[in-house]
């Protein structure tokens, strides 16, 4: 990108760093928009350039900074001496792991920390779909806006408190896991419907080769809750065609009609 000396380039990064809504999570408006894009105004104005060549610096200066930081880090791990870790040169490291190292550290240790949940068990898939159950009108709610949407969060959250109370002594779930859970529950069980009701459609109605249902208790509290939608075959019956011959008195065939 031309026009971004040293110099500019370092004076952006002391902008940037004055401005950490931007950069950290923890800052109080990361998730405001309108506060964001402020952030980024402020610094255009003070180097002259517009957001969009800003941002674009900006993702090319992070993917340097990450490479280096990585290196650096990796070093360390290894146990190598102080004179032996490695030191990045690149001009704006420095200032960059100043403000952005304990950001990247603290990302690391959350990461490298994370123990994977267990597999759900059948009696916990079958309470969660008892759960739901309570709250299907809500959590099935087709509307997006913030009230609905605040109200379904709720509901996962006293459907995550019943669950982890009559699960005790095993692993916590959250609401995010059972939401996730039971999604996986839905497009499971749609797909087990699709093959049974394309072995149905194949065999006429006869008996279908398609695998059984994991689970029919859970399925059928789907079912009821019309989250899967059964869609049953319809049957077509055909009347036989019957066949008119037209002849005369001699017995010479005239004309064949088939009526339906």
């Amino acid at each position: 990108m031309s026009g971004w000396s040293e110099d500019i380039t370092l004076c952006f990064l002391e902008a940037y760093q004055n401005e950490p809504c931007i950069w950290t999570s923890k800052d109080i408006n990361h998730k405001n928009r309108q506060k964001v894009n402020d952030a980024w105004t402020r610094i255009g104005v003070i180097l002259n350039k517009n957001v969009k060549e800003l941002k674009i610096k900006k993702e090319i200066l992070m993917a340097t900074f990450r490479r280096h930081f990585k290196t650096k880090q990796d070093s360390i791990r290894s146990g190598a001496g102080a004179d032996d870790i490695y030191k990045p040169i690149w001009l704006a490291y420095d200032l960059m792991e100043s403000f952005l190292g304990p950001v990247y550290t603290s990302t690391n240790n959350i990461n490298t920390e994370r123990v994977r949940a267990s597999n759900f068990r059948k009696a916990e898939t079958r309470l969660l779909t008892e759960l739901v159950t309570k709250y299907k009108y809500i959590i099935e709610n087709k509307k997006t806006d913030a009230v609905t949407n605040k109200d379904k969060e709720a509901a996962w959250g006293k459907i995550a408190s019943s669950f982890n109370a009559t699960t005790s002594g095993t692993a916590t779930r959250s609401s995010k896991t059972l939401k996730l859970k039971y999604e996986a529950i839905k497009k499971a069980t749609k797909k087990q419907m699709s093959c049974h009701r394309q072995e149905l459609y194949r065999t006429g109605g006869g008996p279908s080769n398609a695998p059984d249902f994991d689970d029919v208790e859970e399925t059928q509290q789907l079912l009821a809750l019309r989250m899967v939608k059964r869609t049953p075959l319809k049957r077509r019956f055909y009347k036989k065609p019957t066949s008119i011959l037209v002849i005369d008195s001699s017995g010479i065939l005239l004309q064949h009609l088939k009526s339906f």
